[in-house]
């Protein structure tokens, strides 16, 4: 297993070199979905290992967005809460992990982990990051179980520097939690 490898990608642009890291939440790669399709879909990245024949893999869960799931026949949206969903720029991820072989990469992409009205923030102060093809920085509050279609858990976003104010928030700091 490793904690980063470098991905050489046939992207718009041409050759490009990307490192991947698997402690990093925002970046991911893309990939094109499972059942074809030419869209190509955000992921993050769980793992990264070699094989015994040499083979180099990526063990990703995939995003998917609201028409997507919908498709799916996904149904429970009061189970994400009783926030607003947007149909544009949120993505749901799947708790499963799928692993697919490095050369499968396809390009970057971000999906920010925190809650809409902080993206809509950045994306009005032009803080967004892009990926590959200039694609635009998505972001992300809930998984779901994608064999049964049920909600699972929401993903957690720690705001630094609103958590280290109290004594719990210091030490979590200090211990490097946060």
């Amino acid at each position: 297993f490793y904690q980063s490898a470098k991905a050489v990608i046939m992207s718009e642009e041409g050759k490009v070199a990307v490192t991947f890291d698997v402690n990093e939440f925002e970046r991911g790669p893309l990939i094109y979905p499972r059942h074809g399709g030419k869209k190509l879909k955000y992921t993050q990245l769980k793992a990264l290992c070699c094989d015994t024949l040499g083979h180099n893999f990526a063990a990703i869960c995939s995003f998917y967005s609201y028409h997507e799931l919908k498709s799916m026949g996904y149904t429970d949206w009061s189970g994400f809460g009783s926030d607003a969903i947007d149909r544009d720029n949120e993505l749901f991820q799947e708790t499963e992990v799928t692993w697919m072989r490095l050369e499968a990469l396809k390009g970057s992409s971000y999906t920010l982990c925190c809650e809409r009205d902080e993206y809509k923030k950045r994306r009005l102060m032009g803080e967004l990051p892009q990926g590959t093809g200039k694609r635009e920085a998505k972001f992300c509050r809930y998984t779901f179980n994608r064999v049964d279609l049920t909600p699972g858990p929401k993903r957690v976003y720690v705001d630094k520097k609103a958590k280290t104010n109290d004594k719990i928030g210091r030490m979590m700091m200090e211990a490097g939690a946060w």
